[in-house]
């Protein structure tokens, strides 16, 4: 669309707003929607950052997927009353709303839809509103939402991935993945668990010696790398040696995104002082190798009002940021290409391009969701696995040799998305930094 107008005033009569319709049309201050339109389709208004205004129809329904994500200066916006869904990411990271008034025919609010709205501290839900009656959080559930029960799985899952390594279950899967993928649904699950279970690095370079340190890091390393699988961290231990970065560890918690995703601040706030107080501001640097574990620590300075939190945010990087500099050189030529997380704010796909001897080709898409989103994929299955297919065809069309993206729930999309499309030559998914570590070398 015409990315320079400031207003749209769409004309009566117009019954329908197309999907992505004014996606990225950073200029658009206010918009004018009619009461002839019956539906505006998903992303419409993604992006538009400069959006302050706009009056919907009154004859809409739903809301759709990420309509006014990251529409940053949207101060206000009344919610027709015709409104009966909210759906996923509706107002994701729209951080000036700081009040909304959720009206009563409103049956439906799906996962993340005032996720990072910093400053909302008003929500006006109608009385007689009646999702709110009949979705009350049960006992379960609450059970089930527990640190003490996540940390028992992630205890669990350490033990189970141990001897599933142990008795090399990953290679035998990846030997027999097209047989497999012929028994359906649950061959697709398998194959989607040995890509948890995989590794690439056994270990870290230790006896390589390290250059003159003048930095240091304290490496946030996440739930993944600690639990499930390490080959990022061991990876990241390398090419932090490789740049004379001190590699500093310690013992977090979870950064808390379930938690804050779900709402529920209250136990984000917990997890968020408990590992402020490990995360020293000293160090030159916090670094973490997950997208979304860094869009959380940047974002602790919101909800703990310390000095402590604020010094920490400044010092939050991603480890692709700390490596920008370094000029790396593939062993082989191979044909790459990049998913872009949603909670990455780096340009990787612009650090790929200057590693030599490597063919960047750009995905169509690359920087949309990979359709796992950690609880989504859970609760909303079948969505999941169509937007991981969707997601995997762009990038099979590539016909790249790699697949390279920042986060480990991403990873799992994209496999999930490969294995949906029942394609027997497909890219292999690999970390960025796995592929760094595993695949090049310094000039």
């Amino acid at each position: 669309y015409n990315s320079t107008l400031e207003t749209v005033i769409i004309e009566d009569g117009v019954k329908e707003i197309g999907e992505s319709a004014f996606r990225s049309c950073k200029n658009i201050k206010k918009v004018i929607i009619p009461d002839t339109v019956i539906s505006i389709g998903k992303e419409a208004f993604q992006y538009c950052t400069n959006l302050e205004e706009i009056k919907l129809s009154n004859n809409i329904k739903k809301l759709e997927e990420s309509l006014f994500w990251g529409c940053t200066n949207l101060k206000t916006i009344d919610i027709p009353e015709s409104v009966e869904t909210i759906d996923i990411s509706v107002f994701y990271s729209c951080i000036s709303i700081n009040n909304i008034i959720i009206p009563k025919a409103v049956k439906e609010i799906n996962w993340a839809a005032f996720a990072f709205c910093k400053n909302l501290t008003n929500m006006t839900i109608d009385a007689k509103n009646e999702y709110y009656k009949k979705n009350s959080q049960p006992i379960l559930l609450r059970f089930a939402n527990s640190y003490k029960v996540f940390k028992t799985i992630l205890f669990l899952s350490r033990i189970f991935f141990g001897l599933y390594r142990t008795f090399k279950l990953d290679k035998i899967v990846n030997t027999l993945r097209p047989l497999i993928l012929k028994t359906g649904i649950l061959g697709k699950r398998l194959i989607l668990l040995n890509s948890l279970a995989s590794k690439n690095i056994k270990k870290s370079k230790k006896n390589k010696k390290n250059k003159q340190t003048s930095k240091k890091a304290i490496y946030f390393k996440g739930c993944f790398n600690q639990y499930i699988n390490n080959d990022t961290e061991l990876a990241v231990k390398d090419l932090l040696n490789e740049t004379g970065v001190e590699f500093i560890e310690k013992d977090f918690e979870c950064c808390g995104i379930s938690y804050l995703h779900d709402g529920d601040i209250e136990n984000f706030k917990k997890l968020a002082q408990t590992n402020i107080k490990k995360l020293d501001t000293y160090a030159d640097y916090i670094i973490t190798d997950c997208a979304s574990c860094f869009d959380v620590l940047k974002n602790y300075e919101e909800y703990i009002e310390t000095k402590q939190a604020k010094d920490i945010a400044k010092k939050v990087i991603t480890t692709v940021e700390l490596i920008s500099q370094t000029n790396f050189k593939s062993k082989k030529h191979l044909k790459i290409t990049i998913h872009k997380p949603c909670h990455e704010n780096f340009d990787i796909a612009e650090f790929i391009k200057n590693v030599e001897n490597i063919e960047y080709i750009q995905a169509q898409d690359y920087d949309k969701c990979c359709g796992f989103s950690g609880k989504f994929a859970l609760q909303n299955q079948e969505i999941s696995r169509e937007i991981s297919r969707r997601k995997a065809q762009q990038f099979i069309k590539t016909g790249a040799d790699i697949i390279l993206t920042t986060c480990p729930a991403c990873i799992l999309g994209l496999e999930q998305g490969l294995a949906e499309t029942g394609e027997q030559n497909v890219p292999a998914v690999m970390n960025l930094f796995v592929f760094l570590a595993q695949y090049c070398t310094t000039r």
